[in-house]
């Protein structure tokens, strides 16, 4: 990102011309989504996937959450009711991500469909609603914490300012932070309206949440695997960089993944989606959880029949770049 900046710098004080607008403009777009794999790498942390000493997610969380103005307790203490409510088949009403998705509306698409996809977020309410329900809170802590904040934050622009001159900071600074954010906001508002929205009715942990792994989704909008929603549902132990090899063992060997899930490989695809309710419905099935073992994880679940007794169905997922082992699942039909 720094090389990005620092080429897109040189080339704007050798030359004017369309191509080196362009490249700013493509620049704006990258910068934007490696703004938003900070913000996946605190997902990760919260579910302790960064490093293998827990202490350790606490004691570097300045590294990945200062430069997205996020705190990483908080934002862990939300983000838990999440998986309570969604991984528990609890009251949707109680998930803090749900209650903010049902106020802006997306619940009721494809109810003012325009307006709530691409006109509201152009024009800067998820910039405002990042600025006040993000970075203001940020701050509003005490000592140290807040100390080694506000230096981080505020000490090396002064400084930056200081060398090269305040005009030029500045400049820099809105050209390449504050409009990438503003990209995010847009972009990051798309990512997590697309992960639930017309899927919480689905009785099957596999075909409540939307998988959105296409390029643009996995490169710009989902980094770190992000868009592997469903797998990530099953077994939030899954790292991020197993949550792909997890999906593709289970798409190859499991029939019911793959009648039950709801996927999209191309953000067209997903805003088509989001329109047209009944792309979403599958069949209400109930799956339990992936349970973390020794040797990988394991999805059992136990058939229930009137006529017939309880019994397990076990599928062989065998290795996925040797990453998966031992992964099993049944599925509970209702």
């Amino acid at each position: 990102m720094i090389a990005l900046i620092v080429a897109d710098i040189n080339l704007r004080n050798a030359v004017e011309s369309p191509v080196v607008y362009a490249f700013t403009a493509v620049a704006i777009l990258i910068i934007s989504s490696r703004i938003r794999a900070f913000e996946n790498l605190i997902h990760e942390a919260s579910h302790y996937h960064l490093f293998k000493t827990s202490n350790n997610h606490q004691k570097f969380a300045f590294l990945y959450t200062y430069i997205v103005f996020k705190d990483l307790n908080r934002y862990r203490k939300d983000h838990n009711e999440h998986h309570k409510v969604h991984d528990a088949g609890g009251d949707w009403s109680q998930d803090p991500d749900h209650q903010r998705m049902q106020r802006l509306g997306a619940y009721e698409l494809p109810k003012n469909y325009w307006w709530i996809v691409f006109v509201r977020p152009m024009i800067g309410y998820h910039f405002w609603e990042a600025i006040t329900e993000t970075i203001l809170p940020f701050f509003q802590t005490s000592g140290t914490e807040l100390f080694s904040r506000i230096a981080f934050c505020f000490g090396a622009p002064t400084m930056l300012a200081y060398a090269f001159g305040t005009h030029s900071v500045l400049m820099r600074f809105g050209l390449y932070y504050v409009i990438p954010y503003y990209v995010l906001s847009i972009t990051r508002f798309w990512s997590e309206m697309a992960e639930h929205t017309h899927l919480m009715n689905n009785k099957s942990r596999i075909s409540s949440s939307r998988s959105n792994i296409g390029f643009i989704h996995r490169y710009f909008i989902n980094p770190h695997s992000d868009g592997f929603h469903t797998v990530h549902h099953l077994d939030k132990m899954v790292p991020w960089y197993e949550l792909k090899a997890a999906h593709v063992a289970l798409e190859e060997k499991v029939p019911e993944y793959n009648s039950l899930i709801v996927s999209s490989y191309g953000v067209i695809e997903t805003f088509k989606q989001l329109y047209y309710r009944d792309l979403n419905v599958r069949a209400a099935k109930k799956v339990v959880p992936i349970h973390r073992t020794n040797v990988g994880w394991t999805l059992p679940s136990t058939e229930h029949d009137e006529d017939s007794s309880d019994e397990i169905t076990e599928y062989d997922l065998g290795t996925k770049e040797d990453v998966i082992e031992n992964m099993y699942i049944a599925q509970h039909a209702q």
